[in-house]
């Protein structure tokens, strides 16, 4: 990546890698969602990325991989983005899901936003899964 001779654009660019690279390892990469705490970290990470709210391997692409680790950590308390964490609230929960649900089978370079048909087998595959593990549990 050329960042030409510009001293403010390579500056720009050297803070901007610095703050989404949480981990300290010199690279901003999808390891870094593990530790991002707030939206303007995550969105660094989102954009060095080239990905969604919602793709939580850093794949590329919100899809199911992403719908399951939510879908497992649902209810439960965790700090992280990488975990299904998305909205950085400290836990797992429907928001999280409607903002995966949203970005679902996307890619940014996607311009429609009209859902896609699927989009309804996964909110029902969600909604059952909620339903068996409060079933189980009771």
């Amino acid at each position: 990546m050329s960042l030409g001779g510009d001293p403010w654009v390579v500056a720009a660019a050297r803070e901007s890698s610095s703050l989404g690279d949480c981990n300290a390892d010199g690279t901003v990469d999808a390891t870094d969602f593990a530790c991002v705490v707030d939206f303007e970290q995550r969105d660094v990470v989102l954009n060095v990325l080239n990905t969604l709210p919602g793709d939580l391997d850093g794949n590329g692409e919100v899809d199911f991989a992403d719908f399951l680790v939510l879908s497992v950590n649902y209810g439960q308390d965790f700090p992280s983005y990488r975990d299904g964490n998305i909205d950085l609230k400290g836990h797992v929960d429907f928001a999280d899901f409607l903002v995966l649900s949203a970005n679902f089978g996307k890619t940014p370079g996607d311009v429609a936003a009209v859902p896609e048909p699927h989009s309804w087998v996964v909110g029902f595959g969600f909604l059952s899964l909620v339903v068996f593990r409060r079933h189980r549990r009771r």
